[in-house]
């Protein structure tokens, strides 16, 4: 994994500018070959196959201003800052049936609870899971967490990663949430967010 760009300067200002000008440069300077069948990462090419610098400037601003981004990510996290990366380590998802979405999180993970449940445990692959899950803050109305994938990058692929937030254990979507508004998870480990995700590089995780 190769660490490209930081999204801080350390002294408390706003970070999302820096990481918008950070994606870009990644976006126009880089051509990341296992992405060439993905539309949205077609599209900032050229006809020569190579980055379109108003396409890679755009499509950054894009990403940087999305909810989704925003959301999941703390701007000012204690452990880290957000930073744009061009990661190229098998990355997982945990997902009910959304297998394609933004969020990942380092596989290192899953194989450090893997240990804590060695084969043979009873259940063991729930067990895992239900441990990840509040490490990652995912409300349980969002995903029931039944499903593993992992990607592995041909060879390398651009990320936004950072400090996940802490989230209710339902959404203020669910029902549920008025009696649980007070339960959290506390989030905090590393988060991907992966604008760009080639369905052909993921395959099922094998506990």
């Amino acid at each position: 994994m190769v660490i490209l760009f930081r999204g801080s300067d350390g002294r408390g200002r706003d970070v999302w500018p820096q990481v918008e000008q950070d994606l870009a440069r990644l976006l126009s300077t880089r051509v990341f070959p296992g992405l060439k069948t993905v539309a949205g990462y077609k599209q900032l090419l050229r006809p020569d196959g190579q980055p379109d610098a108003a396409a890679c400037q755009a499509a950054a601003h894009a990403i940087v201003h999305s909810t989704d981004l925003k959301d999941g990510i703390k701007e000012f996290g204690r452990r880290e800052m957000p930073k744009v990366q061009e990661w190229s380590k098998p990355i997982c998802r945990a997902h009910k049936n959304n297998p394609n979405g933004l969020w990942w999180f380092d596989e290192e993970l899953v194989q450090r609870w893997g240990r804590n449940y060695p084969p043979g445990t009873p259940n063991r692959k729930q067990q895992i899971l239900e441990s990840i899950r509040p490490m990652l803050a995912v409300c349980n109305d969002w995903n029931d967490f039944t499903n593993l994938v992992v990607l592995r990058p041909k060879p390398s692929i651009p990320v936004i990663t950072g400090q996940g937030q802490y989230k209710p254990i339902y959404s203020a979507k669910d029902a549920r949430h008025a009696a649980f508004s007070n339960v959290l998870y506390i989030g905090g480990y590393t988060q991907c967010f992966v604008p760009f995700v080639n369905p052909d590089d993921i395959a099922p995780y094998m506990f």
